[in-house]
């Protein structure tokens, strides 16, 4: 799994790091790139989604489950998460309330991608529903516009 880009320039700056310097800029003065939590438990599709946001400019941070999934945004509050709706343990659905019954999390964009239909059945629970496999450039497009619309 690949560290964001600013913790491997970095190490000690992490979201709870004590410091002048800004919390949304990398040494040198660069903005720290969007960070996107990626949740599976298809290795090959978490794998996928690294390496394609990556070169999109993206920092990617993966879980392969929901309960590693609370851990990472614990660590490092993402500014977009992407999960599977079915998974082994708890759902993506079940991350996505989670996430919204918390005042610190409740405004993070949230994707669920997946395979079934759960536009009707849950609204106002997630951001945007993308069918499963996600064309990767449509996909960096949906995050960049849901990072403008949150911004």
């Amino acid at each position: 799994m690949m560290e964001p880009i600013h913790k491997i320039l970095n190490p000690a700056a992490g979201p709870m790091a004590q410091g002048d310097g800004d919390a949304d800029e990398v040494p040198g003065g660069l903005p720290a790139p969007p960070v996107v939590l990626a949740v599976d438990d298809e290795p090959d599709m978490l794998l996928a989604l690294q390496l394609y946001l990556s070169t999109e400019g993206f920092a990617v941070i993966t879980a392969s489950n929901v309960l590693e999934a609370r851990r990472r945004i614990e660590e490092q509050r993402p500014d977009v998460v992407i999960t599977d709706y079915i998974m082994p343990g708890f759902s993506g659905l079940e991350l996505c309330r989670a996430l919204r019954g918390r005042r610190e999390t409740r405004d993070i964009p949230i994707i669920v991608h997946t395979g079934w239909d759960l536009w009707k059945d849950y609204p106002g629970l997630f951001d945007r529903l993308v069918p499963k496999p996600a064309e990767l450039d449509a996909l960096a497009t949906l995050i960049r516009r849901l990072l403008a619309q949150s911004a």
